[in-house]
Order: C-alpha cells, then structure tokens, then sequence
C-alpha cells in the first residue's frame, strides 16, 4: 500500500511510484508549478492526521527552498527533491541526477530539466564565486596565466601563456571538444 523499500545509500529509502506521485501531485511541465493533491484516508494511521494533513497542504507548493537553492521536500517521511518528484511524475523513474539548463534551481518546467551523470552536470556549472580571473578553468601565475579542464574525472592541463585572451581561447577550444554547456561558467 505504501509502496516496496529499497536500499540506496546504505539509506532505506521508499520507492515512490508514478502512480503515488500523480495521486499525491499536481505538476505543470510548463511553469514547473508542482502542487500537494488531497489524500486518501489509507495514507494515514488517525483520522486527525488525515483532516490536517489536507487542510494544512492541499492546493499548496510542494517543499521550500533549501540554502543551496533547490525545492526539497518530504514524501511519506523520505526528503526529495522537486525536480526528483517531477522525473518521477513524468518518467516513472528517479534520474541519476538532474541539470538544471538555465542554472536555475528553483525553475522546475520540464523543458529546463535533465536526467545526467554527474560529469554531464558540471558541464553545465556556473562560474565559481571565488573565481579570481573572471574565468572557469583559467587561473593567474606570476608569468602569466594557465588553463586546466576537468571531464569524465580526468583532469588535462592545457598550457601557459603571458595572454589572458590566448588562455580563454584555449579554454573555449577545450570546452567545446569536451561538450561543455554555452552556459558553463556564466
């Protein structure tokens, strides 16, 4: 009834079907808007809980926004992610991990999400806040500057020079050859 377990992470974790996250949800792929639905009475042990329960969320967003910036949320006692809810609702399945193209977190329309790996996410990342040149990947040495670029958890040096627009052609011509994102790094 409430659906098998699994083990994940050493973590025993509930496998949400699509059926429970379409009976549990509203979701628009286009706005990303994903809404509490009303419960059945057989999802809960008292009916107390039952009239709270759908007085307190019915109708309203799914989760608040965690400090990393993402919707986060618990399902039947287990914490997941919108974007983890909206693949389940749309695919049947939980993404091995999820991009966010436009590298907003909270934007959860379908167009702006994708199953990945975790290489394929960080060619998508936005340039780092400690960033010193203005530029992913391109770091300052007392002679100039170098470039390095990380893909498929293998790190290649790409070289030196005095020029920082030398380096940031390099790099471009790197992050192209290794299918990097336009927005990787912005």
């Amino acid at each position: 009834m409430l659906g098998s377990w699994t083990l994940t992470s050493r973590v025993r974790r509930r496998v949400l079907t699509k059926k429970i996250v379409r009976e549990f949800f509203n979701y628009d792929p286009v706005t990303g808007s994903l809404m509490w639905r009303f419960r059945e009475r057989k999802w809960f042990k008292t009916e107390g809980s039952f009239k709270s329960w759908n007085t307190r969320y019915v109708g309203k967003d799914f989760g608040s926004k965690c400090p990393r910036g993402y919707i986060i949320g618990a399902v039947l006692y287990v914490t997941y992610s919108a974007p983890e809810i909206i693949f389940i609702w749309m695919t049947g399945k939980l993404p091995k991990e999820i991009d966010h193209f436009n590298q907003n977190k909270s934007d959860n329309s379908w167009e702006n999400l994708k199953d990945t790996t975790r290489s394929g996410n960080c060619k998508n990342y936005p340039k780092r806040k400690d960033n010193t040149t203005g530029y992913t990947g391109i770091y300052k040495t007392k002679s100039g500057f170098y470039a390095e670029i990380s893909s498929e958890g293998q790190t290649y040096y790409l070289g030196h020079r005095s020029s920082l627009n030398e380096v940031i052609q390099i790099r471009k011509e790197a992050e192209q050859k290794y299918g990097f994102s336009e927005r990787h790094g912005k």
